[in-house]
């Protein structure tokens, strides 16, 4: 039982680190090309 309830500690952990790195990714990413992006926009429109 108590092996079980590591396990499931573990893998929530795991979920939840998994998703802050997603998201920070995510955020990362769209800091990085919403400049150019908008830039190219601007330049093309």
């Amino acid at each position: 039982m108590y092996i079980q309830v590591t396990q499931v500690t573990t893998i929530n952990k795991t979920t939840i680190a998994s998703a802050i790195d997603v998201a920070f990714f995510d955020f990362f990413i769209y800091f990085l090309v919403a400049p150019f992006s908008y830039k190219k926009s601007k330049d093309s429109g």
